[in-house]
């Protein structure tokens, strides 16, 4: 038993079962069905080509509170946290 119990302190003190924090494509794919997956629309919807981290997360957490008006966006917006916006915001900067 005292060794089961070792063997699971080591495996959770080494990472194999925490969290993991997502990586900016990963976060950033629900983006690519509207915007394009460089960022690039082909239709109506705003390019995030270009667009530098600061200006997506700026206009996230606009979606996200309300400021901004929207009938998606305000939803997708609410799933991120601030740590998440930012991972994304500077994968979707530098597509290239």
């Amino acid at each position: 038993m005292r060794m089961m119990i070792f063997w699971i302190m080591v495996l959770f003190s080494s990472g194999v079962f925490a969290a993991e924090t997502p990586s900016g494509m990963l976060l950033a794919g629900t983006c690519f069905s509207c915007h394009g997956t460089d960022g690039k629309s082909r239709s109506e919807m705003p390019s995030l080509y270009g667009k530098s981290a600061a200006s997506i997360i700026q206009t996230m957490q606009a979606y996200r509170s309300g400021a901004l008006a929207s009938t998606v966006m305000g939803r997708i917006a609410k799933g991120y946290d601030d740590q998440e916006l930012e991972i994304m915001a500077a994968y979707l900067a530098n597509i290239k």
